[in-house]
């Protein structure tokens, strides 16, 4: 559930936000039909209604119902992500790439270490507490669609072998180009090495977005270690740690369009 969209969504799909509805137009049915209002009431009237549910909004943020469904969000997508974890770990293993096995382990790590941070500043059963996490979430998340563009990547170029690329642009430079046929080699070859540098550059980019988030995510599990909290607030230390991990989370899905 991206924050903003996912609550949204919530909001306008649970039971209790259809009740509300409800209840508000049987009310505003009941009041034209038993007392046939004036054009004056009748606005009135309209207004009173509408202003009812633009107050729902945020008593429904506010309620447990809304917290609940959060953490129902949160168990789902801790299940799908311990699915992606166990796919890609196998993909990293097949394709050989110690450093991407590295960062899918540091990634989940760093996650549960935030969590029991989270845990021990705030009761969780606190709204703050679910936005905090949801937030860690979706961070960790883009750092999951991070590395399986690094596996999706690797593997389309797994079946070029470097070394036997180079031996025959070598081999080509020495003797030189002498046929049509030997200029075609030559420049298929090339292809293929600019294709694993392109791919290797774009693996590189994907890598190094992890790392930073992999340090804002150590940075704010410091930044609330380091400070109290009062019962539903965190500190302005620990506000600031928690922007700067929402600004990331927001900045994260738009990584993979710019590459």
């Amino acid at each position: 559930m991206a924050q903003g969209s996912g609550a949204i969504r919530t909001i306008f799909t649970h039971h209790l936000t259809w009740a509300a509805l409800a209840v508000v137009a049987g009310l505003e049915v009941g009041f034209f039909y038993w007392f046939r209002p004036s054009l004056i009431m009748a606005a009135a009237a309209l207004g009173l209604g509408l202003l009812c549910l633009l107050l729902w909004v945020p008593m429904f943020l506010h309620s447990a119902a809304f917290t609940k469904t959060v953490y129902r969000w949160i168990e789902a997508q801790e299940a799908a992500q311990l699915a992606r974890l166990e796919r890609l770990a196998a993909d990293f293993d097949e394709l050989a790439f110690d450093k991407g096995a590295t960062q899918l382990r540091l990634l989940r790590n760093k996650l549960e270490s935030l969590t029991q941070v989270l845990k021990r500043r705030l009761d969780s059963g606190e709204m703050t507490y679910g936005r905090y996490l949801g937030m860690a979430q979706e961070v960790y998340g883009a750092a999951l669609d991070n590395l399986h563009e690094v596996a999706v990547a690797l593997r389309s170029v797994s079946s070029i072998d470097l070394d036997y690329v180079q031996s025959h642009l070598d081999e080509l430079g020495r003797v030189g180009i002498r046929s049509t046929d030997q200029e075609r080699e030559f420049k298929a070859l090339e292809e293929r090495k600019n294709l694993l540098e392109t791919t290797g550059k774009r693996v590189a980019q994907l890598m190094a977005q992890n790392a930073s988030a992999m340090t804002v995510i150590d940075q704010t599990s410091a930044a609330l270690a380091a400070t109290r909290t009062e019962k539903g607030h965190a500190t302005l230390d620990a506000e600031t740690a928690m922007a700067e991990l929402e600004q990331l989370a927001r900045r994260a899905g738009k990584y993979a369009a710019t590459l």
